[in-house]
């Protein structure tokens, strides 16, 4: 399931060059979240840095997905886990920063966006194991 998630992701990151919305579809479609179509539209502001080379959306719309599962499973929002998927994608990667994270890629990938597709396909593998993580902790 997870090797499939991160396919979905690279998946709709070529078709949506999107790396946030992105996350968004490949975990709506990996556990049928039904996320509503204005959130969906929301992630349009998310591209490269918020269009100003910050935060990854990649790492912002996997920090969504946590939120809508914890809240439709009933479960306290837990910042813990907000930081845990932070501190597992800056170890990961290197930086939080669409820009310094762009800067790492080669001219052919940041022409190709192959570097951005491989961080959206990687962050929903972390998010995916996280998901699992707390899936089996809420039902101990």
């Amino acid at each position: 399931m997870k090797e499939k998630m991160r396919e979905k992701a690279a998946r709709y990151f070529v078709e949506n060059s999107n790396c946030c919305k992105s996350i968004l579809l490949a975990a709506d479609e990996t556990w049928s979240l039904q996320i509503s179509p204005d959130l969906i539209a929301v992630t349009d502001f998310f591209p490269k840095g918020m269009f100003s080379g910050c935060t990854c959306g990649a790492l912002v719309g996997a920090e969504m997905v946590l939120g809508i599962i914890q809240k439709r499973n009933a479960m306290a929002m837990n910042p813990k886990l907000a930081n845990q998927l932070y501190k597992i994608f800056v170890a990961t990667f290197g930086s939080c920063c669409c820009r310094v994270l762009r800067k790492k890629h080669s001219i052919l990938e940041r022409l190709t966006h192959e570097g951005c597709k491989k961080i959206t396909a990687d962050t929903a593998g972390i998010l995916y194991d996280l998901v699992e993580k707390l899936k089996n902790i809420s039902k101990c």
